[in-house]
């Protein structure tokens, strides 16, 4: 029994990559953001300088760019509905567990306890989740998966202190209730047949793992190339553009046209650019900056707060007509033609703000960005 209860206190360690990915995903939204991504700088980096690695960092949705797919809408948003379910579900047994512990009365079987053994662990299952759908880097997939693993084996070793410390009712609270979920109980007669080997068991369990593993990066890079041609996108020699609202991919391409058919447009690019340099175009509404993409330099600046999406959330495009074209420097993941560049893209560099009349079909003015935006050169979402 101490060893179980040792190997508990290990495992519960692994906790704590789980709560790092929550906050980045939850301090994304704060005022205090570029001070806690200090702390991520050096993994993100590391990782996004390897073109093996860089894709763990990508997302697999959208996170401020629109789409015109309503699946990827509300798959997104149903992450919310998720983390709400858990969070809740979560706050009910650590309530139930604590006060039985408080009041001492022993192994606690009642309430959502009647249905699960296990409703803390299923809590932060959902929440996970959830998380994972709205900041969907794939390396927080591969962890979430993880995190599924290490609660099966956690829930095991617990299951296997409460048969010691209980053992005249908890063999039979464990035959009809569920680990997990409620439909799926012990004593239903299902069960995965491991080998009794302790090598062979590790070796199944692995090998499990390193199937799921595999089949979550696959399943992410699926949804990533459905979600791109969602997207508002032209693509041209050299460049590719998206809007960051959407619009029909018609008036994007306008857009860009207009943009490459003036001649004081092209001397900055050809000052600005080499020849060989791929090149992302990122289209919005005219009072838009987007702190991700480097268009901000703190969260208080600017005139109007409203006309920031700094939070996600885009104002109302209140004048169509009226387009901002931020040109980045592409850095991708492997050489890629124009089509490929938004799929393949792991970071960008602004280096030009072009705004665009597309009533009278002319550019209004040239500007530079900042030179360094809120995140500096810390690897965030690129779409």
């Amino acid at each position: 029994m101490e060893k179980t209860k040792k190997k508990s206190k290990w495992m519960n360690l692994a906790w704590f990559p789980y709560f790092l990915i929550l906050f980045e995903m939850l301090y994304m939204a704060t005022p205090f953001a570029v001070y806690f991504y200090s702390v991520y700088q050096f993994p993100l980096k590391f990782l996004n300088e390897n073109a093996l690695t860089a894709g763990l960092i990508q997302t697999v949705f959208p996170h401020f760019v629109e789409t015109n797919s309503q699946i990827i809408h509300w798959t997104v948003d149903s992450g919310w509905i998720l983390m709400v379910i858990g969070l809740c579900a979560f706050s009910v047994g650590f309530f139930q567990i604590y006060y039985a512990k408080f009041r001492k009365k022993g192994a606690v079987t009642g309430g959502i306890y009647s249905l699960i053994r296990h409703p803390q662990y299923a809590a932060w299952i959902l929440f996970g989740l959830g998380m994972a759908l709205i900041w969907s880097r794939l390396i927080v997939w591969i962890m979430y998966v993880s995190m599924i693993f290490i609660y099966y084996f956690l829930a095991r070793a617990e299951e296997k202190e409460c048969m010691e410390k209980f053992p005249e009712t908890y063999p039979a609270y464990f035959k009809k209730t569920g680990r997990f979920h409620p439909f799926f109980r012990s004593g239903s007669g299902f069960r995965i047949p491991f080998p009794k080997s302790p090598a062979f068991y590790t070796a199944s369990v692995f090998m499990i793992y390193v199937i799921s593993i595999t089949l979550t990066i696959l399943s992410a890079r699926v949804l990533r190339e459905y979600s791109i041609p969602c997207m508002s996108t032209a693509a041209g020699e050299g460049y590719m553009a998206v809007s960051l609202n959407y619009i029909p991919p018609e008036i994007t391409q306008k857009t860009v046209d207009i943009l490459l058919a003036d001649q004081r447009v092209k001397a900055r690019m050809d000052s600005l650019f080499t020849g060989g340099d791929a090149k992302i175009m990122y289209v919005m509404p005219q009072t838009w900056k987007v702190s991700e993409l480097g268009m901000t330099t703190g969260f208080n600046e600017g005139d109007d707060p409203a006309a920031r999406t700094v939070s996600h959330g885009n104002p109302e495009d209140v004048n169509p007509l009226k387009k901002r074209v931020l040109v980045s420097k592409a850095y991708l993941t492997e050489e890629s033609d124009s089509s490929d560049i938004l799929k393949n893209l792991k970071q960008q560099k602004p280096k030009l703000y072009v705004d665009i009349d597309l009533e009278t079909g002319t550019v209004t003015s040239i500007s530079l960005p900042p030179e360094e935006g809120i995140y500096s050169d810390i690897p965030v979402p690129v779409f």
